[in-house]
């Protein structure tokens, strides 16, 4: 049972069995080299010293401009949000209350699938398929993936919200990943208050558990053509946002993100007109209208296979047998390779049956800019 300390924590070190950590440790190194690879074939080798002059620091006073949301000094092709400066104050806001208050999620959303098109293992109506508990342990699926809980400053100053979101292998091991719309307005600007959590669940009496610790979001970067509203077919390819979790200055790697929950996803881009025959996506659906009745929200994952097709938008991709959930958006929607832990992570769920792939322009700039913070904020 967590206690009301295991609530408040920022984050929680973990201590792995022997049989663990070589498990993770091979992982890391798997993801690292997958990692450099991916790098290597995307030309990251931008300059990474010129990631390490760009000045990340919060200007004083600063305010969210409804006409430009990014900081100033943001890099070409990335919306830079602003830094949060007070960690502790956005683990003290989200009280039990107000996380189970979220998870439940606004309830307007309604699913069901045909019977014949149900194909994920013990899939209910909407052919989602509830893991069991617990998901701190050996399974790193339930591990990487967890609940971003954030605040909407403008368009809802009382209102709590929650998508889904994964951890991604990065230099930093600080780093998630879900989808723009959750961050960002693209109109008012960035959520405040932020928060994510892996692993997260609720127990049957409506206990909080936060095994592997609550990290605020030290900083939220979100695609420039997310904010072009002009044209639907071009802001909708741009949804997808990364958050870069805070840990104080010289945080030894077992404290930081990935040391604690394992090897994040690894980023893959696939070309445009590939659509692999099967995907799973993972995430907390907030509570939703099924044949069964009112289902989810609830505060547990929940997992959906499907064969994949084109969406009417160059960088979408169809789920044809995964319908929207409140609360699903941000989470990662992995190729189905059959494997214990399939990690290769190819697009982000976030609407109804559609999702964003992973491309050169909405990913790239994205991942390179937020994984050299490494450098300029000094960790």
């Amino acid at each position: 049972m967590s206690t009301e300390y295991d609530q408040q924590r920022i984050c929680r070190p973990m201590v792995f069995i022997e049989k663990e950590s070589r498990m993770y440790s091979a992982r890391r190194i798997t993801s690292i080299i997958t990692l450099a690879l991916f790098l290597s074939a995307s030309a990251v080798a931008q300059d990474h010293s010129a990631a390490s002059v760009i000045e990340v620091a919060k200007p004083p006073g600063l305010l969210m401009r409804h006409d430009d949301p990014c900081l100033p000094n943001s890099p070409n092709e990335v919306c830079a949000g602003p830094i949060e400066s007070s960690p502790e104050a956005v683990v003290k806001f989200w009280t039990a209350e107000k996380m189970r208050d979220a998870v439940i999620g606004g309830g307007f959303y309604s699913c069901r699938v045909d019977p014949q098109h149900i194909i994920t293992p013990g899939g209910d109506s909407c052919n989602y398929a509830q893991l069991p508990l617990p998901y701190d342990g050996l399974d790193s699926t339930t591990r990487v993936n967890g609940i971003l809980f954030y605040r909407r400053p403008y368009t809802a100053p009382d209102g709590v919200y929650t998508c889904s979101a994964s951890v991604i292998t990065s230099t930093s091991g600080q780093l998630i990943l879900t989808a723009a719309h959750c961050l960002m307005d693209g109109v008012d600007g960035f959520a405040d208050m932020v928060m994510f959590v892996p692993a997260y669940s609720q127990d049957p009496f409506g206990r909080v558990h936060t095994p592997l610790g609550r990290w605020p979001i030290q900083q939220s970067f979100a695609p420039q053509g997310w904010l072009d509203r002009e044209n639907i077919r071009d802001y909708q390819n741009y949804d997808v946002a990364i958050g870069y979790v805070y840990s104080a200055p010289g945080t030894p790697w077992h404290n930081r993100l990935e040391g604690v929950v394992g090897a994040g996803l690894i980023p893959k881009l696939i070309p445009l007109d590939d659509f692999p025959d099967l995907v799973t996506t993972h995430g907390y659906p907030g509570r939703t209208t099924t044949a069964e009745g009112p289902r989810y929200g609830n505060g547990r994952q929940y997992i959906c296979r499907s064969h994949t097709q084109s969406a009417e938008f160059a960088a979408r991709i169809l789920l044809n047998e995964c319908p929207g959930a409140n609360g699903n958006s941000g989470g990662p929607v992995v190729l189905y390779q059959g494997h214990v832990f399939d990690n290769e992570l190819i697009a982000i769920f976030t609407n109804s049956y559609r999702s964003t792939r992973l491309t050169e322009s909405n990913f790239v700039p994205l991942y390179n800019f937020a994984n050299g913070l490494l450098y300029s904020l000094g960790q």
